[in-house]
């Protein structure tokens, strides 16, 4: 669907910082700005920018804080259109797979930022897949080769040590209408495949 007033956004490592306390490597994240560059994505959220005194450094990678001179040194001689935006720290996430779905249909209603992340990275679900709403959008301006090439060179060996994406006691929660914490909870237990009893268990009343 091609209108020219919609950009994208890039929410991979403020996003996907979520699941991993933002330690993401230097190379990481200026291949992910190199790669969104490359593809005239629009912004690019680096991160947070977040109090050293409500979040302690040794808890956190440098990407919690989006430091002015850290980001000069990861973007430094890369060519690029793609503007950078940090949030201030004080989504649309996919329990039930709805966030691409729920990206087109606020489109088709003339919404005309939008954002994804690189292969759906995102705590819990995650978020809307960058590729995906690339690939929908029909803008010429975009390659989609550079954010492909990236998720084969980055996105899917940190699958294997990261996890993300659909899977079922996160759909659980959607349907139940519960914050996906106590699916991310369950997920780090010994009976974390045991969907059935993490079903029943959620559809006990809360105490």
């Amino acid at each position: 669907m091609y209108r020219e007033q919609i950009k994208v956004f890039d929410c991979t490592i403020r996003d996907g910082g979520l699941i991993n306390n933002h330690y993401f490597t230097d190379d990481f994240v200026r291949a992910v700005y190199q790669a969104l560059s490359k593809s005239g994505v629009d912004y690019m959220e680096f991160g947070y920018r977040s109090s050293r005194e409500l979040f302690p450094p040794e808890d956190y990678g440098a990407w919690k804080y989006c430091d002015d001179e850290k980001i000069r040194q990861v973007i430094d001689g890369i060519e690029s259109d793609t503007k950078i935006s940090v949030m201030v720290d004080s989504y649309r996430v996919k329990e039930q797979q709805l966030a691409y779905a729920n990206t087109i249909e606020g489109i088709i209603h003339d919404a005309n930022y939008v954002d994804g992340s690189l292969y759906g990275i995102g705590r819990g679900p995650g978020n809307c897949c960058l590729e995906l709403l690339i690939g929908f959008l029909k803008n010429p301006k975009f390659n989609l080769t550079p954010i492909l090439k990236l998720i084969q060179d980055y996105m899917i060996p940190m699958r294997n040590e990261i996890e993300w994406g659909y899977i079922i006691p996160y759909f659980i929660t959607g349907i139940l209408n519960e914050h996906p914490r106590s699916a991310i909870a369950y997920r780090k237990t010994e009976d974390k495949d045991k969907y059935a009893e993490f079903y029943e268990k959620m559809r006990l009343p809360q105490e």
